[in-house]
């Protein structure tokens, strides 16, 4: 079996018929359809259940709530095809997708095959986020991927990737349980450690909800995020990789913490912040490595206003332009 695909589902049964027909529908029919219900209260579990009933390439598990990614390493544990993908419930996939990826896959065995993504928007409208060459990436290493991607857009999200099981398993990777933002923890991480990535022209149809998690802004993203931050950190000081994309890797680290972190830290209640801004200052540092006004101007902020009054100050902004629907 080449492909499983696995589809955390969580109080998603306005969309999981979408997501599950898409793959239902493909041309190409070696794949396992792996669906975890991560104890759903609505009738998503239920939906599931019928989908594995009436088809044999369907598998429906189900487990206590864990969160996202719980439920990505449970349907990991029970994949038996040689290469994994990820598909939110909520999202879709296009009717040709499996086919593109075999063929990439059957060239020349990659570790990792990249696509860009389809976005949905709150109307539904289709717009589609081009930013790379994909002609670049096509049998090299995961660090010369980065150095061609991370410059002109992070692409860490879990989805609209391929990863070759063994070297998912063999290298121990896993998301980290009951963390939110995890896909910017663990996916970049993934790639530097791959030998060979392809890319393939966009299948994935995201949709951007505004009740999803990566669009709701509480102390608990905050304190993920962190975390994330501070596992990174740890990543640059035990893995070596070259300078030009260790510098860029870095100026990535400070556009997330600009755009995610310090303007948001001005928002959440006041008896967290202290703790929030302590963390935080850790990893300021990043802001030297990147050379957008943005990065410059923060700075300059820090130096003179500290970093307290600097997060407040972005706080206001956020709230300002969220306010005129920017």
């Amino acid at each position: 079996m080449l492909f499983s695909i696995i589809v955390p589902v969580y109080n998603i049964e306005k969309w999981i018929a979408e997501c599950v027909d898409s793959v239902l529908c493909q041309e190409f029919e070696d794949y396992e359809l792996i669906l975890v219900d991560d104890g759903s209260t609505d009738s998503s579990g239920k939906i599931c259940d019928r989908y594995a009933g009436d088809n044999s390439r369907v598998r429906a598990f189900h487990k206590p709530n864990g969160g996202l990614s719980d439920a990505r390493n449970y349907g990991t544990e029970y994949a038996r095809g040689e290469y994994i993908l990820y598909v939110d419930g909520d999202d879709y996939i296009a009717g040709q997708a499996l086919q593109k990826l075999a063929r990439s896959i059957q060239s020349n065995t990659p570790d990792i095959v990249l696509a860009e993504g389809w976005y949905l928007d709150h109307s539904d409208e289709i717009k589609l986020k081009k930013l790379f060459d994909r002609s670049e990436i096509y049998g090299i290493t995961g660090q010369e991927t980065l150095l061609n991607t991370t410059a002109i857009y992070p692409n860490w999200a879990a989805w609209g990737k391929c990863f070759r099981r063994s070297f998912w398993t063999e290298n121990h990777f896993s998301f980290q349980k009951g963390r939110l933002a995890e896909d910017f923890q663990i996916i970049d991480q993934v790639i530097l450690q791959a030998e060979k990535v392809n890319m393939v022209e966009a299948y994935y149809f995201y949709r951007i909800r505004d009740h999803s998690i990566m669009q709701s802004v509480n102390e608990k993203m905050m304190d993920d995020l962190l975390l994330n931050f501070s596992d990174w950190k740890k990543y640059f000081e035990t893995h070596v990789m070259e300078e030009r994309l260790a510098r860029q890797m870095y100026a990535l680290m400070a556009r997330e913490l600009n755009h995610n972190v310090l303007g948001y830290i001005g928002l959440v209640k006041t008896d967290h912040r202290k703790d929030l801004l302590r963390e935080a200052s850790k990893y300021v540092f990043f802001l030297n490595y990147d050379d957008s006004k943005e990065s410059k101007l923060i700075r300059s902020c820090i130096r003179f206003m500290g970093i307290k009054m600097t997060c407040l100050l972005l706080g206001k902004i956020k709230k300002y332009r969220k306010a005129r629907g920017h």
